[in-house]
């Protein structure tokens, strides 16, 4: 028998020593927040390395700062604190925020390991500054019901579970102990917590150089002679990795130390050992003990520093109608629109008074200019169609459905504008905000939404009466009914990109609500201008997003055509690249297959400057700053894949997305710029005919990194 002793020293207490394993039954049980009055460094051999640093009754301090998710076996909601959700499995466990834990009554959980794995490369050799962990507290070794409790953790740079022999681990480094003060036990709840800015009291946790190490938790009732002393009881509270947008990795087997529980592991597989499978068959599996690792990344480097300094926010865009760079668009840019013209003025902006993006300042903007003065937000056209459907190659036919478009030609405006539509008395798009994605100064570009047209599928809508307008502030009630319209026939031709994995579907008789947002918070649009949007073949809505995207930020970032150029990202090679197969339908996607990590592999090996993350339904607020920063993003719901062209926060849990993407697959004339509604409280989209009710599965964000 191989026992392999840790070099973590704790003090157990006689009556806490146990010879045999306890049986292992799997129970739910909810949470709540709790955060630590103080913590403190501790090293490998459970010596305190630094003062405690109290923390009060409130906790840590809260910050803005952006921070980067390294490993997450945890499945926080976003927030701050965040509080355990399941964004990865969107519901598919019917948890919420409960969690595994073996019941009350199980002991030996006071000194658990296991491994971990980073799905980011950011994250090597980079130290937490954040962590979330879970636990339950009980039974307490008095009849008080209350106990003092410390939770410690460390991270190992090696790792090896007892697969072919006896596991290890090695490389221990020093940790932090979290002190909680007195805490009740068997509450009927388990404890999480949240500590983030741990840089400013010179704590922090070494993450592995390779990415790939592990972790210990330690659950203590207190200290003695400096070393920490194990719980009479407790455990950490049990979740998983493995899902599709979760990149990080842990494998079935964690140490516990229960056979005896005597501060050792013994890495032998149980039942000799104590190196546990924790496949149960369970939602998700296999399980593990809940903690996730956060770090802030420096952008330049790539390596996260010891600092609780915030990534910057993005410079406004430049804007070339406003000459004198005052925030405005009127006649005080007159006069040094004039001084540009004729050489005796100096720009304010590197684009002010270029309309046309040519480089120079000449004639050539002049009427652009003078139509962001006199035109800016004007109606150009409308027209209005009801959809025939052919879904999944005939499987769903629908003709006369009761779904319709409105599609809007208007001149773009430097302010946000809402658009309201009153179609037959029924208010059908209440002040959706319009971003002017093609430009801000005069540009003429169109927009798409989808409608109910208030009837019952296989009724046919030769015409509607109608009222519009495109303001500047939200509306409080539609528009007044002004003129009446025809309704042509359109074909919306679409196969899902996931085959029989999510088969498409649509209510026949139009969308059961209004396509609605909401007053923006914000004066800085979200949006990428000028993105291509290239026909697509039928269940290729993937490879095609992605040629898009990468063509664009080709353009946008002017990068030279030996580092990558459009041959080498057409539909066709992207198909090899998100690992596209007609194998299973139109499926590109298999329940196995991970399409934005394989993408991200064929861009490594191939030598290509782009860096690939991906964001989850609940982090769609950073999807507006990647477009910021001049990075582009795919949008994944059930079935498809689209590119994001603008976003917009329109309430607390609300957002409008605007999309490119080809609605009539094989066939031509079906690109398309469409907005959509998310809600993050049902995790799904409204509007956007075939979209409509789909759940959010993830964004995939891509940027230029410059070799140089």
């Amino acid at each position: 028998m191989s026992y392999l002793r840790l070099t973590i020293t704790v003090v157990l207490l006689a009556a806490s020593v146990r010879a045999m394993a306890q049986e292992r039954s799997l129970q739910p049980i909810g949470g709540r927040f709790v955060s630590p009055r103080a913590m403190a460094r501790i090293s490998p051999r459970g010596e305190l390395t630094s003062p405690w640093h109290a923390l009060g009754e409130g906790g840590i301090s809260r910050s803005v700062c952006s921070t980067l998710l390294c490993f997450d076996s945890f499945e926080p909601d976003g927030g701050v604190p965040g509080e355990p959700t399941e964004c990865y499995a969107f519901g598919a466990c019917g948890m919420g925020s409960s969690r595994w834990f073996f019941g009350t009554s199980w002991l030996p959980g006071t000194l658990t390991a296991n491994d971990m794995e980073f799905g980011c490369t950011s994250c090597n050799n980079s130290v937490s500054e954040r962590i979330e962990f879970a636990w339950y507290w009980g039974p307490c070794p008095s009849s008080s019901g209350v106990s003092p409790c410390l939770v410690a953790v460390f991270t190992t740079e090696d790792w090896a579970d007892c697969t072919t022999g006896p596991g290890s681990y090695d490389g221990t480094y020093s940790g932090v102990v979290y002190d909680f003060g007195p805490l009740s036990c068997n509450t009927g709840a388990y404890f999480y917590s949240d500590v983030e800015n741990l840089c400013d009291f010179g704590l922090f946790h070494q993450l592995p150089l390779d990415g790939h190490g592990g972790y210990l938790i330690v659950l203590a009732q207190g200290t003695s002679g400096g070393s920490l002393v194990l719980a009479e009881g407790g455990q950490c509270m049990l979740w998983g990795t493995v899902y599709e947008f979760n990149p990080d990795y842990q494998g079935i087997y964690q140490y516990d130390d229960d056979n005896p529980r005597d501060g050792v592991h013994n890495f032998a597989q149980s039942p000799v050992g104590e190196c546990y499978d924790y496949e149960f068959g369970s939602c998700p599996d296999p399980l593990c003990a809940m903690v996730a690792f956060y770090n802030n990344v420096d952008e330049q480097t790539g390596h996260a520093p010891c600092s609780a300094d915030c990534v910057p926010v993005a410079p406004p865009p430049c804007v070339p109608c406003d000459v004198n760079c005052d925030g405005a668009v009127d006649g005080f840019d007159i006069e040094p629109l004039v001084e540009l013209l004729i050489g005796i003025g100096t720009p304010c902006a590197p684009c002010a008074g270029d309309m046309d993006g040519d480089g120079q300042v000449n004639g050539f903007d002049v009427d652009p200019f003078v139509n962001s003065l006199t035109s800016a937000g004007a109606i150009v056209a409308t027209r209005f169609t009801q959809i025939d459907f052919n879904l999944d190659s005939g499987a769903t036919q629908i003709t006369n459905s009761g779904w319709g478009r409105f599609e809007l030609t208007f001149v773009g405006a430097l302010e946000m504008l809402y658009l309201n539509l009153n179609v037959d008395g029924r208010w059908e798009i209440q002040n959706i905000p319009v971003g002017s994605i093609e430009g801000d100064c005069g540009v003429v570009q169109q927009m798409t939404y989808a409608i109910g047209l208030g009837v019952t599928a296989g009724t046919q809508v030769s015409s509607v009466l109608y009222g519009v307008a495109l303001s500047d502030s939200p509306l409080g009630a539609p528009p007044a009914l002004q003129q009446a319209a025809s309704v042509e026939e359109e074909d919306v031709v679409f196969d899902s990109g996931e085959g029989s994995d999510a088969p498409t579907s649509t209510t026949a008789d139009g969308p059961t609500a209004a396509l609605s947002g909401g007053t923006v918070d914000s004066t800085l649009k979200h949006n990428n201008s000028g993105f291509p949007n290239q026909e697509c073949g039928k269940g290729k809505c993937g490879p095609v997003a992605v040629s898009n995207s990468l063509n664009w930020l080709i353009e946008t970032h002017d990068i030279p055509s030996t580092e990558m150029g459009p041959d080498d990202v057409t539909p066709e090679k992207m198909e090899d690249a998100v690992g596209w197969t007609s194998e299973n339908g139109a499926s590109w996607r298999s329940p196995s297959h991970n399409w934005a990590e394989t993408k991200s592999d064929y861009m490594t090996t191939h030598g290509f400057p782009i860096k690939t993350s991906v964001a989850l339904p609940s982090k769609v607020d950073s999807v507006g700053d990647a477009l910021d920063a001049d990075k582009d993003v795919e949008i994944h719901v059930e079935g498809h894949v689209a590119a994001v062209v603008g976003i917009e926060q329109t309430g607390e849990f609300t957002y409008t997305i605007d999309v490119a993407h080809d609605t009539k697959q094989g066939e031509e004339g079906g690109t398309t710029k469409e907005t959509v509604t998310y809600d993050t409280r049902t995790g799904k989209i409204s509007g956007g005919t075939f979209m409509d009710g789909k759940k959010v599965k993830g964004f995939v964000v891509e940027e230029y990194v410059d070799p140089e």
